[in-house]
């Protein structure tokens, strides 16, 4: 046999192992594999255009295994050498197909617009070569699509799909894996629309292709299984949302190693799940897992690590744990401007998420420049038609509702809702983003005191959830905590007591009793019970509640402060001042300690405060208290910063406060 005709059999065996590995995800392997071709290569006799040949292709397919591996100076160094024997050759197959894989290359580094552009040229020169109806175009419009959808040009990336889809199905039918790829591609265009079921459909599509052909023990099988994950997880159904997305890791265990970037990936998601069941520990824990193969896979610069900090700061704002939390967004920030321009849809999350840190600390200030920093981007980056852009109106609506300004509130609610029904017209009864609208709008009515709309807006949102989620839910159970809160205002007790009561019912089957959620619905059948001066009954409920935060949270959280003002008024109404002005101090305290007097409830507490002393005949120190209540009210309700001044003043009351049953003179020169 003719040495090189042997040696072609066994690169062309090879080839064959590298697709084998390559499919099954392992790409140091594909890797060695065309490191074994090119030795083979080298060997051949002279015949320098074929040699050129395969190794232009090899080069190539050394490129796409660094590519996997998100080794991206490696993949382009090969892909320069691939397409200089492309042009040598005057190969314009093989020149497309450099050009198509620039774009690939580019756009893992987030140069959309560059890889656009590489994309069209390799379509211009393949539309030349072999026509529009050819195979290779499919791949091109798959990538086109994948760049539009980041770029949220919707209805552009899932013309792009189905194109990719049309030519698959006439070239290959229905059961075959590219026809399965384009069915989840088409699924994540859906799923960024918050279509979701409509992304299910196409999911599961996708999966049922893979698993009939591919087996369930496939990495291919465990990314379809992540993105069903995902699904559930943004319905809010989070056991079978973890359910899956467990299993999607399973399967990439057993299959590659662990340091890999797709079991990292399942690892961020189902901390996030934990993260959404009030599972801190375990959240941290898959969260400190994904963030250190992330570094061991991809260094510590890069956008998965970004990622990660900055999911790790939202789990620490759960917490409580405000400063943590921004300074792990402020280490996302960092890398992100090392790595791309600063107007990204990462940065307008970090912003965002920084925004709502600001507002649970009440800095409202800074809390509504981080969220129109946001804004200001993403009208520069998208349409203003756009979800994200939806978003963060209401952001800045939640921002104004803390605030106490109603109508700046509902402005921004309507602005959101405006665009949700133009971007999802057809789709109203299918949008969690609907139901949480409603939900946000019948907030504001209800302390506009507007009782019955806000009762339409919860009921709107509440059909819609059980429509979409099922009534085994948590939100659900914040919607039901809602409802009885109008009840409550309306003096309808029993109603609302009944109200509560089904939402705890529901929550503690799903989060069992040792839960956040749990202790604030405990919480309200205690406001219940203090209502219909049942003041035993609210006490029990109250520290029950406290003991559940104390053990989830520790002793220096706002819900403990809740809870003491909430006992606090129990003792004050059963005339047991001195154990009232107890609770009312530690409550203030942790308050203050936490947000400065920037607080909207400090002012409402220092009256409390204030009445306990003048049942104590001091009317003085009570006349002060009420003072420095007015102007912290004041500087509040108006969107100002409590002064240093006015917050001295009341870092030294509490300084000098000790036994709550006597009132030092100190005390009296206040202002």
């Amino acid at each position: 046999m003719d040495p090189s005709s042997s040696i072609l059999q066994e690169i062309k065996s090879l080839q064959q192992y590298y697709s084998h590995a390559f499919y099954e995800g392992d790409f140091q392997q594909a890797q060695e594999k065309c490191m074994m071709m090119l030795k083979l290569i080298d060997e051949m006799v002279q015949d320098d255009k074929l040699q050129d040949q395969y190794l232009c292709d090899v080069f190539l397919l050394i490129s796409v295994t660094f590519r996997e591996l998100h080794q991206l100076n490696h993949a382009f160094n090969y892909l320069e050498r691939s397409e200089s024997l492309a042009y040598k050759l005057v190969d314009t197959f093989r020149i497309a197909k450099c050009y198509y894989n620039k774009g690939e290359t580019k756009a893992r580094k987030e140069l959309y617009q560059q890889a656009l552009d590489d994309y069209k040229l390799s379509l211009q020169l393949h539309l030349q070569i072999v026509g529009e109806h050819s195979i290779y175009l499919a791949d091109i419009y798959d990538s086109t699509g994948y760049i539009y959808n980041r770029q949220s040009k919707y209805q552009d990336a899932l013309n792009m799909f189905q194109k990719s889809l049309n030519i698959r199905l006439k070239a290959y039918g229905k059961n075959n894996l590219p026809v399965g790829i384009s069915y989840n591609n088409i699924g994540t265009v859906y799923f960024m629309q918050n279509k979701y079921k409509d992304a299910l459909n196409e999911f599961l599509k996708s999966v049922n292709i893979k698993l009939l052909l591919l087996g369930d023990n496939n990495l291919s099988v465990a990314a379809s299984y992540n993105n069903i994950g995902l699904i559930y997880f943004r319905q809010s159904r989070y056991d079978e949302a973890l359910l899956i997305c467990q299993k999607s890791l399973d399967i990439s265990q057993q299959t590659i190693s662990e340091n890999q970037y797709q079991v990292a990936r399942s690892c961020n998601n189902i901390g996030m799940i934990y993260q959404s069941k009030c599972k801190y520990d375990d959240a941290l824990s898959m969260y400190q897992k994904s963030l250190n193969m992330y570094i061991q896979i991809l260094g510590s610069k890069n956008l998965a690590v970004a990622t990660l900090y900055n999911n790790m700061g939202s789990l620490y704002d759960k917490q409580g744990e405000y400063e943590v939390a921004i300074s792990m967004y402020n280490k996302s920030l960092d890398i992100i401007k090392q790595l791309v321009d600063k107007n990204h849809d990462i940065t307008v999350s970090i912003y965002n998420n920084i925004g709502a840190t600001y507002l649970n600390q009440c800095k409202y200030k800074d809390a509504l420049y981080m969220h129109q920093n946001a804004l200001d981007i993403q009208q520069q980056l998208l349409e203003e038609n756009n979800l994200n852009v939806a978003q963060t109106y209401s952001d800045i609506g939640l921002i104004y509702y803390r605030q106490s300004k109603y109508k700046d509130a509902l402005y921004n609610y309507k602005k959101s809702l405006a665009i949700l029904k133009l971007v999802l017209a057809d789709d109203e009864e299918e949008g969690l983003d609907f139901a949480r609208l409603y939900n946000n709008i019948g907030l504001v009515y209800f302390h506009l005191s507007k009782y019955e709309e806000a009762l339409v807006m919860y009921h709107k949102s509440l059909n819609m959830k059980i429509n979409l989620i099922g009534e085994n839910s948590v939100e659900i159970t914040i919607l039901l905590n809602n409802i009885g809160l109008v009840y409550r205002h309306q003096f309808k007790y029993d109603n609302a007591l009944v109200i509560y009561q089904k939402s705890l019912k529901i929550a503690s089957q799903i989060l069992g009793d040792n839960d956040l959620h749990v202790a604030r619905l405990i919480n309200n059948i205690g406001l219940i019970y203090y209502d219909q001066y049942r003041y035993d009954d609210a006490l029990s409920m109250y520290q029950q509640s406290l003991a559940i935060n104390l053990k989830i949270l520790g002793d220096s959280n706002l819900e403990i402060a809740r809870s003491y003002n909430n006992i606090g008024s129990v003792y004050k109404r059963q005339s047991k001042f001195i154990d009232a002005l107890i609770m009312y101090i530690k409550s203030l305290k942790i308050k203050v300690l936490i947000n400065g007097a920037n607080d909207v409830s400090i002012p409402r507490l220092c009256d409390n405060i204030a009445i306990i002393y003048r049942q104590q005949k001091k009317y003085t120190i009570a006349g002060k208290i009420n003072r420095l209540a007015a102007k912290i009210r004041h500087r509040v309700r108006h969107g100002d910063e409590v002064n240093t001044n006015i917050s001295s003043q009341l870092q030294k009351l509490l300084t000098e406060i000790e036994d709550p049953s006597t009132i030092p003179t100190s005390m009296l020169i206040f202002c």
